[in-house]
Parts: structure tokens; sequence; C-alpha cells
């Protein structure tokens, strides 16, 4: 059943996306590849900034973002960028100029877009001695709002692309560059998953995901992000949880780091004999001063039971730990829910809020103030009108052999595929192997062509993917619409 449901999954996927064309060249004036990178990307996946731009001002209204203040915000933003990340600012402007679209809106949606994508978030990593076979592993746990796994398979949303500018790593990016898509894995064997986290502490500087893109620039090593990040000036905002964001890295040769860093603070730990666990609160920094949530009903009591729960996993399994161990990890189930000989993963669970009984425990526990999150009833705080928070995608990624281990669901539920980086990285490494099977090719077909594209063929007439985006994006400005009646 788990392998029908993930070869479903894959096949939607692929079949979901339009016809991309071939990198654009830009104006011949502008030879910078920073500005041509953002170009072709703007000119490839035009419609996928369109949709995801029009959205995000659909629910920023609903939520109450001021878009004008978003825009001022994105103003003074742009100037720390040319400080900071003059790369990154040329590749915008090449957006930009793609999309026919003003600079500063096209940087507002870089900063407030992501904030709406990863909320939750399990994370770990396991490397020697905790590992058997030598291997180094990061596993992702990637819970966002249900309704917005919409956004996959309706919106034309790539998979993974590779960032590949001259002068720089070469670098697997996860989601929509340049948009809300972060860097996980480059060519030097350094590799990245992250949590979300809510803080109190505020100030201006590069964003939580404009960090992260440039150390997998920059950096080979575990210790070498550490050390860039430390340097850079970091903003942080209490406004939404993605601004912040904790950092999990680890390298080929086994060096791993958990980095905690707000505006003002910063901490690494390297681990525990090789392992490490994080979710969405502070571990390393004081609380009280980064303002980050805490155990109780007032803070994120979700977060503290599953980085525990992972912890407990990494322990117990320590000096045995292998691929299988690490999906079994992601597919855990414990402090969820059972009815009878029926168990599934809840809210408090690492593979998270499993539909149905997840999802009616998760409202039930909400009323009875079982799950609290912020001082409110957990369907409040995560705007539940989308869906809870549940695991929609994992990664598991093997950094040594350059390999993106991808479940397209709750791992308790879907079986894992194997992408392999090694081809698209331009380095030595495992490939495609006859006894992989058909889903497994398809899949890396279809990350081929996201990587070389933007995009992907599509068997479909061009107006059938372009009739699910208009779908959806209805669907979603219905319910930004539906919140805002909720919130008067």
């Amino acid at each position: 059943m788990k392998k029908c449901l993930s070869i479903l999954a894959i096949f939607t996927l692929t079949l979901s996306l339009s016809v991309s064309l071939s990198p654009q060249k830009a104006d011949a004036a502008i030879s910078n590849p920073n500005y041509t990178y953002g170009f072709n990307l703007g000119k490839n996946l035009e419609d996928v900034y369109w949709n995801t731009i029009e959205v995000l001002w659909e629910f920023s209204d609903a939520i109450g973002m001021n878009k004008e203040e978003a825009l001022s915000s994105a103003s003074s933003h742009v100037e720390i960028l040319e400080e900071w990340y003059p790369e990154h600012l040329l590749r915008l402007k090449g957006l930009s100029q793609a999309l026919d679209m003003p600079l500063v809106e096209v940087v507002a949606a870089s900063i407030y877009m992501p904030s709406f994508l990863l909320r939750g978030c399990t994370t770990s990593v396991s490397a020697p001695p905790a590992t058997q076979d030598g291997q180094v592993y990061l596993s992702w746990n990637v819970d966002i709002w249900a309704t917005l796994k919409l956004l996959v398979t309706g919106m034309d949303l790539p998979l993974f692309t590779v960032t590949d500018i001259p002068g720089h790593n070469k670098y697997i990016t996860f989601g929509i560059p340049l948009m809300a898509g972060i860097g996980v894995l480059n060519d030097k064997g350094l590799a990245l998953v992250g949590n979300a986290v809510l803080v109190g502490d505020e100030g201006d500087g590069l964003t939580a995901l404009e960090i992260p893109n440039m150390v997998m620039e920059r950096c080979s090593t575990a210790e070498e992000a550490a050390k860039l990040i430390e340097s850079l000036e970091r903003f942080s905002s209490s406004s939404f949880s993605l601004f912040n964001l904790n950092y999990l890295f680890a390298d080929a040769e086994g060096g791993i780091a958990s980095i905690e860093a707000t505006h003002n603070y910063f901490a690494v730990n390297c681990g525990e004999d090789g392992i490490l666990a994080q979710a969405n609160h502070h571990q390393w920094l004081d609380r009280s001063l980064t303002g980050a949530p805490g155990s109780g009903p007032d803070g994120y009591p979700s977060s503290w039971i599953r980085a525990e729960r992972m912890r407990e996993l990494l322990r117990e399994n320590h000096g045995s730990i292998d691929l299988e161990k690490v999906k079994s990890f992601t597919a855990d189930i414990e402090n969820g829910v059972e009815i009878g000989s029926l168990r599934q993963g809840g809210y408090n669970s690492i593979s998270r809020t499993m539909f149905p009984l997840g999802w009616l425990d998760y409202y039930q526990g909400s009323l009875t103030g079982k799950y609290m999150h912020e001082g409110k009833p957990a369907v409040l705080a995560d705007l539940v009108i989308l869906g809870p928070d549940q695991t929609n995608v994992a990664l598991i990624i093997e950094p040594k052999d350059k390999i993106i281990w991808w479940c397209p669901g709750w791992p308790a539920c879907f079986d894992y595929y194997p992408v392999y980086c090694a081809g698209l990285l331009g380095v030595e490494g495992p490939s495609i192997q006859p006894q992989d099977g058909a889903s497994v090719s398809l899949l890396n077909h279809y990350v081929g062509c996201c990587t070389q594209l933007g995009g992907t063929l599509s068997p479909l007439p061009s107006e059938v993917p372009d009739s699910i985006n208009g779908f959806i994006v209805w669907m979603l400005k219905a319910i930004a619409s539906m919140m805002k009646i909720l919130s008067v």
C-alpha cells in the first residue's frame, strides 16, 4: 500500500506541471551571471511566480499584514542586500525584469512568502560514531499547512532545482528559487535541514532563507557554515515563524552543527557523539533573551515533545543507525492517536497529524485544551482553516553520496525514493540503477527536467495545468476571504 501511494504521488506530481521553455537570454547589456540566473528563472517559471505572489497578498490581507508596510520593509531590505549579499540582489533584479514587476514587490514577496510554508518540522542528523555504515544522514519531516500541499501539484512548484552560478558552489534548492527555496545540498557535500522558530528578538539583516543559500554557495563544511552565519547581519522578527530558522548542517566528512541564530544572539552545538535533533524552539540559546517558545501552554509543547522523541530514538540506536533506521525515525507515530487496534501519528508525533485519526484528534484536542500553541488552542494559532500542520513531505539527505531520499507524504504511509544528485551537481557519485525501477526513474527524470529547465515537460495540453493553477488560486483566495470574515 505504501508503495502504491508513493508511486501515485510521484505520477500526479509529474503530470501536473506545465511545459517549460529552455533558458532565456537576458538583455545583452546585462551580462552578470547572477542577473542572468534570476532573469532566466522569471522567464521559465513566470506563472509560478505570479501565482505565488498573488496568493501571498491575498493571505496578507486576511491575517492583517499590511502590504504597504511590507513594501516599505522591502525597500529597506534592498539596502541590506546591497551591503551584505549583492549577488542575491542582482538575481532579484533579473527576476523583477523578467516578470515585469517592481523590484520592491519581488523583494517583499521573497521576504514574506516563506512565512506561510514551513511552520512545524522535526529534523535530525546522524554521523559516525552513531552510524554503523560510516554514512552521514540528515532527516527532515517538513510540516506545513495541509491545504498548502496543493501548491505542489497545482501551481507548478518545482521539487528541486540546481543553482549553478559561475564563481559559486553548485547546490540543490528545495522549493521555489529566490522566493521560497532553500539550499539543501551542495557539490562539496554540505547539507542542511531546518526548523522555523518564533522569536521576540528583532532586527534587520539577511533573512533565514538568504543566509543558508549564501552558505551553500560559499561553504564546504558545517564548521565553515557556523563561522559564516555568526559573522553575518541577521534578520529576525516576531511577526512570522519562518523569519527565524534553526539550522542543522552536516558535511561529507562527518562534521555536524546545530545553529540557533537571531539578530542579536548566536549559538552552535556540534553534537552528542554524532547525533543532533531539532524542532521549533531554542535548545542552546537563552529563551528569556530570544523569546523562543517554551514547553508550556504559552509556548509550543508539540515542538518539545517531537524533539525529545527524536533525540530518544537517536540515543537508543546509537552505533547502529543506518538508512532504514533513519527512515523509521521519520515514520515514528509515538505520542499519536490510538483507537482500538488503529494507530496514527498525531499533532505531537514526528510523522505528524495523519488523516483521518490525527486530524480528528487535533480538532478535538484544540477544543479541550490538549493541544496549545502560543497560549491559544492550536486550531487558532495554526490558522487551521488551511488544515492542521502535518508532515506533507519528508527528506533524508546523504551528503557523502549526494543522494536525497524523498517521501511524498507521511513517512508512516509513503515510501522513500532516491533522487541521485551527484550528476546534477557535476561530481562523482551513485546514479540510477536498473533495479531502482520505473518510479525512481520517473522521479529522477522529473527532477532532471526541473534542474535543466526550471519546470518539467508534461504530456498534458497546456490548458490543463493552467486550469489547475486557476482553480487552486481561486480556492486559496476564497479561503483568504473566509479568514477575513472570521477575523472581524
